[in-house]
């Protein structure tokens, strides 16, 4: 039988106490088989539009207003890492291993992600 999973991510403001939602719970697997269901609940993270890439081992997630992203191991679920840049992340994508971050200032952040290594380019267009 088919089964389909994906992921959404939400960013907002906290949340009152007596809510049914997780406070802390900003990354949400889904999978559809045949019923809806929640695969994995991902928590510490407020992603914005466009802040979420996924690989087959791993769930990357820009937070919303900061300058980090949370690493997440997928199988397990759990956070592996938590990755601090110098400007504030806008956007992210993931190709290969190669992770691109687009920053609030103009920047486009290049991360291989199997390495520490990281470069960083300021962004132009001419017309």
């Amino acid at each position: 039988m088919l089964t389909e999973s994906y992921f959404v991510s939400v960013s907002g403001p906290p949340l009152a106490n007596n809510t049914s939602i997780p406070k802390d719970a900003g990354v949400y697997e889904y999978t559809l088989h045949p019923t809806h269901a929640t695969s994995a609940i991902l928590k510490k993270s407020s992603v914005p539009g466009g802040g979420l890439a996924l690989s087959d081992t791993h769930v990357f997630a820009a937070q919303q207003d900061k300058s980090t992203v949370h690493v997440y191991a997928r199988p397990k679920g759990n956070q592996e890492a938590v990755v601090n840049f110098p400007e504030r992340i806008r956007s992210i994508a993931l190709s290969g291993d190669v992770l691109f971050l687009g920053t609030q200032e103009g920047r486009i952040i290049i991360w291989e992600v199997s390495t520490p290594y990281a470069c960083s380019f300021i962004a132009e267009w001419r017309n």
